[in-house]
């Protein structure tokens, strides 16, 4: 709840949990750096331990090449 409420108020359109958790999923344009700080001090308030990886969107999705499994567009970078 209050990682949700952090970053909203640090400029987050939208905050979800992802499927049945451990993700949560977070909507933003701007306020990247504040909005991962806030919601990192919040788990590690808490004494969880949490990371967060910042994604583009992609438009093409995965697909499936020469019998393997690749995503594309996930322009990561992982925080800790």
């Amino acid at each position: 709840e209050t990682a949700f409420q952090r970053a909203r108020a640090a400029g987050a359109q939208g905050v979800s949990l992802s499927g049945s958790g451990p993700t949560l999923v977070v909507f933003a344009v701007q306020n990247l750096d504040l909005i991962c700080h806030e919601m990192l001090s919040a788990f590690r308030e808490q004494g969880i331990e949490a990371s967060i990886m910042k994604l583009l969107p992609d438009n093409e999705g995965a697909r499936v090449i020469n019998g393997g499994f690749k995503i594309y567009g996930l322009n990561c970078t992982k925080i800790r």
